[in-house]
């Protein structure tokens, strides 16, 4: 009875006419068409975009600052100064240091000569008087 209901199936087959579904028409490609960025289906596409979105690094951290020496001397006209070096404390020629004083605004020097264990450093901004506390 299979065999018979097998063949049935291949000659019913056989005699049906096969139909083809009607192609959709293709539209045609073009390298400027920009697509449709509102529709949910192409807001993720293609999916491994995602993965070579640029990080951005974070910030860099604050460190505190570290005192570099005191000063202890100042040139006449206020443009050089001599500060003693902290103990363990290094500086080399091209710093920018902060001079810290609850006197006067914050100063800034750049160091011009290192003698351990003092260095001389040219004032670039405000004023700064002996015993301020230099700072990196």
């Amino acid at each position: 009875m299979a065999t018979v209901t097998a063949l049935l199936c291949l000659v019913a087959c056989s005699v049906l006419p096969f139909r083809q579904h009607p192609e959709k028409p293709k539209p045609e490609a073009t390298a400027g068409t920009p697509r449709c960025e509102s529709s949910p289906s192409h807001s993720l596409w293609p999916p491994w975009k995602i993965l070579w979105r640029k990080q951005t690094p974070p910030p860099p951290r604050a460190a505190p600052l570290l005192e570099a020496g005191t000063i202890t001397s100042i040139s006449v006209d206020g443009s050089y100064v001599i500060a003693e070096l902290a103990p363990g404390t290094l500086v080399r020629t091209g710093d920018v240091l902060l001079v810290t004083s609850k006197g006067h605004p914050v100063s800034r020097l750049k160091v011009a000569e290192v003698q351990p264990p003092c260095f001389a450093a040219e004032v670039e901004e405000g004023s700064a008087q002996p015993g301020d506390i230099v700072k990196r």
